[in-house]
């Protein structure tokens, strides 16, 4: 059916998309490599935007490169993710019953109205925000060693 994305397609897309914003190393089909934070994306044709970026086999630094899809050979995340999936299991403990992680937008629902992603509370306000809120900063302490 035209115009419908299956689940394979969704999963792709959103996978993708999770590189927006993140430290990246891209490899031309050219030889060229390039470092930068993606900036903007086609998931359809792959053409990336990079700011900040650095030509690695230059050593020339760039405010911005647009990358054609075409000649995007490979692309490396160079950052971990955000591990949300564990974040959930341990919001869970606190709020049995009432986590529901979302593997395609990267976010949790606790109780159906507070909203986390890896930046911290995306949406909701009021006590049970601030208890999420407290177990997220006590999570990113721990995993970051601080």
């Amino acid at each position: 059916m035209k115009g419908v994305a299956s689940p394979i397609t969704a999963r792709y897309v959103a996978e993708i998309k999770t590189l927006i914003g993140r430290r990246v190393e891209v490899y031309t089909s050219q030889g060229r490599r390039y470092r930068g934070s993606v900036s903007a994306l086609n998931p359809e044709t792959l053409t990336l935007v990079l700011s900040n970026a650095v030509d690695l086999d230059k050593d020339v630094e760039y405010p911005l490169v647009v990358i054609n899809g075409s000649s995007v050979s490979e692309v490396l995340l160079a950052e971990h993710l955000f591990d949300l999936r564990s974040l959930a299991e341990r919001l869970e403990k606190y709020f049995p019953r009432m986590v529901r992680y979302d593997e395609v937008a990267r976010v949790i629902v606790v109780a159906g109205t507070v909203k986390v992603g890896e930046d911290g509370i995306i949406e909701g306000t009021g006590p049970i925000a601030e208890r999420v809120r407290s177990i997220y900063e006590e999570y990113l302490r721990e995993v970051s060693g601080g």
